[in-house]
């Protein structure tokens, strides 16, 4: 279901957790294990594995972001960036 009213863009992809799942739609198994736990190396971590997912999957570097951008909400366009190159 889609949540009603306006969606925390960065919050919602944080934990990496969504990310890693969106990966492994596109390629099963490219993120081979999903950290769930609430805890901030676990989610730098799930960052970490989708975006060598994403380099895997041919995303070029210029188009991934660092962990930071997100996790820290630096610099979400390149964030939302990355996402539609791995769309394409």
């Amino acid at each position: 279901p889609v949540p009603a009213g306006p969606v925390d863009f960065a919050g919602a992809l944080r934990s990496g957790e969504l990310l890693c799942r969106a990966v492994n739609a596109l390629q099963p198994g490219a993120v081979p294990h999903i950290n769930t736990r609430p805890v901030a190396l676990m989610h730098m971590e799930n960052l970490g594995l989708y975006l060598k997912a994403c380099w895997t999957l041919g995303v070029p570097s210029a188009e991934l972001f660092v962990t930071s951008d997100l996790y820290l909400g630096r610099n979400l366009p390149a964030v939302a960036a990355n996402i539609c190159s791995l769309s394409r």
